[in-house]
């Protein structure tokens, strides 16, 4: 019996304790539940007038995002906003994705699923949303099977390039289990991360801004805007949507690389201005190849340039400083002036313009064939390497040429020419083969035996001369009590008194 009794105050005991522990959990804070991945992400979209809601007020995440979503949310990201007509037959001209998709269309990104398709309310995979994006951020076409994922060789042929180029960026992340899921449709949670992640801090609106030490990338998509005084861990990327306007970089630091989408031509002021900025590597890529123009002055430094359409480069720095190292990839017509280190043309069937300046070494490399070069009247090129048959025409002037190919041209005679044996080249009207260059790069000298003076009269007589190359050549004669007739009379005889 007592056993009993000790049982049942036990049993009080305990359900007196488990009473009080749950008035204790009512009374104390509760947990905070943990906020879903997507959210902060959702939030700046929305913030930045690049994602919206539904009309019933909800977002629903977990939705699929459909591929005319998607290129809504790029248009506002990136300043895409001219509209144009499109080929696609699925696109009804009162839908409310119609300008949309015209806008994505003519803006280079977007081409449909088929010559006459857009499949605008098609759900978009994960993959296809990633190809799209990386091809807007004009990211490189990485080849090889992609091995950041568990599930890499589930990625089709024609996204692995730009999956591998996202993950070498940061740009993408995984499930758990360290799968992609590539072909899984993505939803708008999952969208609005990725984007959110691509964009960094995005300055959607023009004036000054100073955002002082920046983890990830920003982005510009608003004309009239000047970045200042600031330090980027990512890559800074001006918006291909900008279209003939303005934007400004001082005092700026990029540790990644700037990649420069938009803004116009150097007319009326209109130019990316770097001044004072700093980066390894800079690309100067249009998706729709529209002309490009910038301008690097103050203490800018931008160890390597790659362009990969129409541009107009302008280096205003002093020795050592500016674009030091420019590589013309792609495009059909480009111009380059200022003080400038190396230049080299791999675009093929393209023009090229040295302007105003001095550049001291210009490669045509063998892969621009069929492209021209044009050296202006003020323009200056210390070493001109032609790996292919080029022509070259102008007023400007080359110290040294080399002709490494056959077909090769110049309206201009270079103070040194070097050609490869067996090659010829046209030079300044002259068939030249390796011979004849050498013996015009030599210093211009009267040949031996001459002059010959032959019909001497009292006030008359004839000269003959014969020199080393091709040229003017002033001469007098003098009363040999006199002396040599000097320089400037030679040059001038209206100086002489």
């Amino acid at each position: 019996m007592k056993h009993i009794l000790s049982t049942r105050s036990m049993l009080r005991r305990c359900l007196s304790l488990v009473l009080a522990l749950c008035l204790f959990a009512a009374l104390a804070p509760m947990p905070r539940v943990s906020a879903e991945f997507y959210d902060d992400a959702v939030q700046n979209l929305i913030g930045w007038g690049v994602m919206s809601g539904y009309p019933d007020g909800t977002f629903q995440p977990q939705n699929p995002i459909t591929r005319a979503e998607f290129v809504a949310m790029i248009n506002r990201a990136y300043g895409y906003t001219k509209v144009g007509a499109t080929p696609f037959t699925d696109v009804p001209a009162n839908a409310w994705y119609a300008n949309d998709i015209g806008i994505a269309y003519n803006a280079g990104y977007f081409s449909g699923t088929s010559s006459t398709t857009a499949s605008p309310t098609a759900p978009l995979t994960r993959e296809q949303a990633l190809v799209l994006l990386a091809k807007n951020m004009r990211m490189d076409d990485t080849a090889g099977e992609v091995i950041g994922f568990s599930d890499g060789k589930s990625f089709s042929t024609w996204s692995q390039g730009y999956a591998n180029s996202a993950v070498e960026k940061g740009l993408v992340g995984g499930y758990a289990d360290g799968s992609y899921r590539p072909n899984n449709n993505i939803t708008r949670g999952e969208m609005a991360v990725l984007l959110n992640r691509a964009l960094g801090n995005l300055v959607h609106s023009a004036g000054p801004y100073t955002l002082g030490d920046v983890y990830g990338n920003v982005s510009i998509n608003s004309p009239g805007t000047t970045l200042k005084d600031t330090t980027i861990a990512g890559d800074l990327y001006i918006s291909g949507g900008l279209d003939q306007e303005g934007v400004t970089l001082e005092n700026v630091r990029v540790l990644g690389e700037i990649i420069v989408a938009g803004s116009g031509e150097a007319q009326g002021g209109d130019s990316v201005l770097l001044f004072n900025t700093r980066a390894e590597k800079l690309k100067v890529d249009n998706i729709a190849n529209q002309y490009l123009s910038l301008r690097a002055e103050g203490n800018t430094l931008i160890n390597n340039v790659s362009v990969r359409s129409d541009a107009f480069l302008m280096d205003r720095t002093t020795s050592g400083m500016g674009f030091l190292n420019i590589a013309l990839e792609d495009g059909d017509a480009f111009t380059v002036a200022g003080n400038l280190e190396t230049v080299v043309n791999k675009a093929s069937l393209s023009t090229l313009t040295i302007g105003t300046g001095s550049l001291s070494t210009l490669t045509i490399d063998e892969q621009a064939f069929g492209s021209r070069l044009v050296v202006d009247d003020d323009a200056a090129v210390q070493t001109l390497n032609l790996d292919t048959a080029t022509p070259v025409t102008g007023g400007g002037d080359i110290d040294k040429l080399n002709v490494l190919t056959a077909g090769s041209s110049t309206t201009m005679l270079p103070d040194n020419v070097d050609i490869r044996p067996g090659l010829t080249a046209n030079i300044a009207g002259t068939s030249m083969n390796p011979a004849k260059a050498r013996e015009s790069s030599s210093t211009p000298r009267i040949l031996a035996g001459f002059p010959k003076v032959t019909n001497i009269a009292p006030t008359t007589a004839t000269a003959t001369f014969s020199t080393n190359k091709t040229g003017t050549l002033y001469w007098a004669v003098s009363p040999i009590s006199a002396g040599s007739v000097q320089e400037n009379i030679l040059l001038d005889p209206g100086t002489s008194t």
